[in-house]
């Protein structure tokens, strides 16, 4: 016998990440995550910690949050982006700015 599991596939992601440090992308099917209708460039790991308090995060940016908090927490660079598009993916697997970039800092402002 055995059990079955349903593992999320976004904070399993982040726990290899954050063990193994380095880079994380979480590929989503928008462009990063989204407030009041626009799309951050750059999110807080305690900003983004409020969004899921306050339900500003729903469906499946909850897991991504989730995910993204613990590897930026643990080191590493991680970025929510559109995993639909092959540029953003390149641009964000050489460092550039594309989709949001969660950064381990309690208190920075939510950047547009």
């Amino acid at each position: 016998g055995g059990a079955l599991l349903n593992v999320n596939a976004d904070e399993a992601a982040a726990v290899v990440a954050a063990a193994r440090g380095g880079r994380l992308l979480l590929c989503s099917d928008v462009p990063g995550v989204g407030r009041e209708g626009r799309t951050l460039g750059e999110l807080s790991t305690g900003d983004a910690e409020q969004m899921l308090t306050d339900g500003s995060a729903t469906a499946g940016m909850l897991p991504k949050l989730n995910a993204a908090i613990t590897a930026a927490r643990a080191g590493c660079e991680v970025w929510i982006l559109d995993g639909r598009s092959p540029d953003a993916v390149a641009t964000a697997m050489g460092g550039g700015q594309v989709g949001t970039r969660i950064t381990a800092t309690a208190g920075a402002e939510i950047r547009l």
